[in-house]
């Protein structure tokens, strides 16, 4: 009998096999209330990482429509003081480092309550969010911030483009693993980034969900579970390539990657 086989998100091998089985599951993040547990409807996904044998990625072989999981959304980043001191830090890090001033302009994908941006609109820098949750969109606006309420790719980047100009950083903060269409974002991120400009990133590292047996960390949200290896491929494909990469401890191990076109 012939083993299943499904199609890569990375290099669209048709060799990714199943890793690890976790039977169906309910998505992540949403409590129900006792009537909603009195009526048993709750819809379950088969949850089933797979493991491609051609490049190495790690992914879900089993995708939930993004709508169906980010159109509201109920993750609020600023419930957690350790995430905001963290994401403050990483914005005053790429302030200094890449001399961001009031006429650069920084947009965050999936920018989820502002948090990130709100610590670069007061450092007087200009800014935009990109995030497809409408009920989180508004936590953002409260902060005084300008969002679009999208899902982020070739055809949104080439709006803001038009209207903005190009970003000399795009932030990605834990939103990268998200994404089953990594190929249209990458081409949204090639044609909106400043010729000097950087995109910025933070994803689960592959090697510490390993080492940590972090199971709990696979829900249906975590489309891809990165290594660096795996996205150096990945981003050369759109003349783009990792330039920083710093190992981060939290969310179970993560990486963030700043990244600039090549040379």
């Amino acid at each position: 009998m012939q083993e299943e086989a499904w199609s890569c998100l990375v290099c669209a091998s048709d060799d990714t096999k199943i890793a690890l089985d976790l039977g169906e599951t309910a998505l992540a993040n949403k409590f129900l209330s006792a009537d909603e547990l009195a009526a048993d409807n709750e819809v379950s996904y088969p949850l089933r990482l797979g493991f491609c044998r051609s490049c190495g990625h790690v992914q879900l072989v089993d995708h939930v429509q993004p709508a169906e999981m980010f159109s509201e959304y109920l993750y609020v980043s600023s419930k957690s003081t350790t995430l905001v001191d963290h994401l403050n830090e990483l914005a005053d890090d790429m302030l200094d480092r890449f001399d961001l001033s009031s006429e650069s302009l920084v947009v965050d994908i999936g920018c989820n309550d502002g948090v990130l941006l709100e610590r670069f609109l007061r450092r007087g820098v200009r800014t935009l969010g990109v995030d497809p949750a409408e009920n989180i969109a508004k936590l953002s606006k409260r902060r005084g911030l300008e969002v679009l309420v999208d899902f982020f790719g070739a055809r949104c980047a080439n709006g803001i483009l038009e209207k903005y100009g190009p970003a000399q950083a795009l932030t990605m903060t834990n939103a990268f693993p998200h994404i089953p269409d990594v190929d249209d974002l990458l081409s949204g991120v090639r044609s909106l980034i400043a010729p000097e400009g950087v995109f910025a990133i933070q994803a689960h590292y592959v090697v510490d969900m390993f080492e940590q047996a972090a199971f709990d960390t696979i829900y249906h949200e975590h489309v891809s579970y990165w290594s660096l290896s795996v996205m150096k491929g990945l981003l050369s494909r759109f003349g783009l390539e990792p330039v920083r990469v710093k190992r981060l401890p939290i969310h179970h191990g993560q990486l963030r990657v700043y990244i600039q076109r090549v040379g």
